[in-house]
């Protein structure tokens, strides 16, 4: 199985480009087990915050580790929710969106 710094990305990419051109009327039904929408962001906002302090695009192996593990969770995991929610192009915008606001309010506050 490729590394998640591999696959997320791409993941990401595909998701932008789909839900792009495949809104959805109704919610997408979420499978028991499948990690919030709050644990997405947290876990994903994490990952990218310790890319960014490497100076890399993507967190350092060690420290990947350590986050999924701190949020016990899994590269798995993340994926899941973007299969899941992927075709919600909705949602997925607000889950950007969160994602960003949260890396511009850490920049904001490291100022």
């Amino acid at each position: 199985m490729r590394p998640l710094r591999a696959r997320l990305p791409v993941v990401a990419a595909c998701l932008s480009l789909g839900t792009a051109c495949s809104p959805s009327a109704d919610p997408t039904p979420v499978p028991e087990g499948v990690m919030s929408r709050e644990e997405f962001v947290d876990v994903y906002v994490a990952l990218r915050r310790a890319g960014l302090q490497s100076g890399r695009m993507v967190a350092p192996p060690s420290e990947r580790e350590r986050i999924l593990a701190e949020h016990a969770t899994s590269e798995d995991a993340l994926l899941e929710f973007a299969e899941v929610h992927g075709a919600d192009a909705a949602f997925m915008k607000e889950v950007w969106d969160q994602v960003e606001q949260r890396l511009q309010q850490h920049d904001a506050e490291m100022r």
